[in-house]
């Protein structure tokens, strides 16, 4: 089949099922600009092939929208197709995400997440060349008359874009897909310091989703999840005390109990509100320190992490934490409970001191009475 008979057998199957407009992306359902051919459903329709472009095909119109990387390919590939080719960045631009937007309005949606825009690091001379494309995105999200969460994606988000990206954004990757590796939790206790005075109200440095439970499904390789259950609760413990947006990267419909467990432990989740300020208080190769602390509620918290391959003894001063010095010196207990297990303490001599499994953490609200 040629592309018009392709374009025109989808209109005949659109009429048939009271479809007015069909958005055709390049992405698969992880939002990858590189796809296999599975997922190539815009080259199939179009005939064109580059990486990125977005078409929509209507009744009595289709157009292509692509980016500078492609017009030449574009502009030869479409030719005697009779679809449009929309150069991005150009006139025309702002009004082509305008009527994306306001018909995702009208569909009720609340979420956009846009991928291959938070961090261009392809093109090594332009690691921020979709600056202009993610303002664009939230000036049609202001007129569409509907609250709507922009997403960027994927990172690493660039730390001197921080203004950029809290002005027209709601949430930004920090790092690139995050999978069920140590190595890469580790590392999200480096961006999460580099990150963590950006966090607050509509302004979201996302960690990525978390690979609980049941993974794989697509990818040829289901399986459960390769963290350890010390693991899992290192991830959950820091994207809370940080304030990341949570979303679950497993298969819901086989979710176990262990990690029902995990995902609902309600004191962490509270952490997640906006008067709670999750801060690093310390970091080295063997460990790290967080506190999280709500100063309405007389709240604090400390979180102890282990980075060691073995059970380590993780203790920490309290007079020389700034969200706990003022409980130090003074009578009355201080009492730490355990928030994973429930264990509670009494801190003896200003000092909090507990044995962590590997790789693991103990969280502790700690208070005076």
């Amino acid at each position: 089949m040629t592309v018009k008979e392709r374009v025109q057998a989808l209109r005949e199957k659109m009429k048939a099922s009271g479809v007015a407009m069909y958005v055709v992306p390049s992405t698969d359902c992880h939002e990858s600009e590189y796809v296999s051919e599975h997922f190539r459903a815009r080259a199939f329709i179009t005939g064109f092939t580059g990486s990125a472009g977005t078409a929509v095909i209507a009744q009595d119109d289709a157009g292509l929208w692509t980016d500078g990387r492609y017009f030449l390919q574009a502009e030869v590939q479409l030719q005697g197709t009779g679809i449009r080719l929309f150069r991005m960045g150009e006139p025309g631009a702002q009004e082509y995400y305008d009527s994306i937007v306001a018909l995702y309005a009208q569909w009720g949606v609340d979420f956009i997440k846009c991928d291959d825009i938070c961090n261009t690091n392809l093109y090594v001379e332009h690691p921020y060349s979709a600056a202009h494309e993610i303002e664009m995105l939230q000036h049609a999200i202001e007129k569409c008359g509907r609250d709507i969460v922009l997403s960027l994606s994927p990172g690493p988000a660039l730390i001197e874009k921080a203004w950029h990206y809290e002005t027209d954004a709601s949430m930004w990757r920090i790092t690139d897909d995050f999978w069920d590796t140590w190595e890469l939790l580790y590392d999200m206790f480096r961006r999460c310091e580099l990150w963590q005075n950006h966090v607050g109200c509509g302004s979201f440095p996302d960690c990525d989703m978390l690979p609980v439970g049941r993974l794989g499904k697509g990818f040829g390789q289901e399986r459960q999840t390769n963290f350890t259950r010390d693991e899992q609760k290192t991830m959950m413990t820091l994207w809370c005390m940080f304030g990341s947006p949570l979303m679950i990267g497993g298969e819901l419909t086989k979710l176990d109990d262990w990690t029902r467990f995990l995902l609902t432990r309600q004191e962490l989740l509270q952490m997640l509100d906006a008067d709670y300020v999750g801060r690093q208080v310390a970091r080295d190769l063997r460990h790290a320190v967080w506190s999280c602390v709500n100063e309405k509620k007389d709240e604090r918290y400390l979180a102890l992490f282990n980075f060691m391959e073995q059970p380590a003894r993780c203790e920490v001063a309290l007079p020389e934490t700034e969200a706990f010095a003022d409980m130090c010196g003074q009578t009355g207990t201080i009492r730490a409970r355990e928030l994973w297990d429930g264990t509670e303490l009494i801190v003896q001599n200003d000092s909090l001191s507990s044995e962590i499994p590997a790789h693991g953490v103990h969280v502790f609200r700690i208070d005076k009475k």
